[in-house]
């Protein structure tokens, strides 16, 4: 039996060149992957602050639409200031007299929400804001 001979690469015409990657060409596509990888990892952290805040407002929406709801559910000549808590939402609302037939309705939700400050926006636990509504007697 014979032993097996290592194959010299010079030997056949279409082995010359193709000896695999050169370091520098393996260097280049490490750099590539390693930026494609960061660049993913930090698209995927803004998607989820941006995931947080919508999910932020949409409870703050909700808090808001469960308010005007309860308003509306009072009739025209019992319709007083109240309030409730939604979530995390403290609501409340004042209601002034405008003539016989409408009532003003100020709504106001204090809670967790986006503020814009010099260095950009950011989540306060403490964000106010105001609805005006007016009912109409029916």
């Amino acid at each position: 039996m014979k032993a097996h001979q290592p194959m010299d690469p010079t030997a056949d015409a279409s082995l010359r060149g193709e000896r695999g990657f050169s370091l520098v060409e393996l260097t280049v596509g490490i750099v590539f992957f390693a930026f494609g990888t960061l660049g993913m990892a930090a698209m995927t952290a803004g998607l989820q602050r941006q995931t947080t805040l919508a999910a932020l407002k949409t409870e703050r929406n909700a808090a808001l639409i469960s308010a005007v709801e309860e308003v509306r559910s009072f009739d025209f000549d019992s319709l007083a200031a109240g309030g409730h808590t939604a979530g995390q939402f403290a609501v409340n609302w004042t209601v002034q007299a405008n003539g016989r037939y409408v009532k003003d309705v100020q709504i106001v939700t204090a809670g967790p929400g986006l503020k814009f400050g010099s260095s950009g926006a950011y989540v306060d636990m403490a964000v106010i804001d105001t609805v005006d509504y007016q009912v109409i007697r029916p």
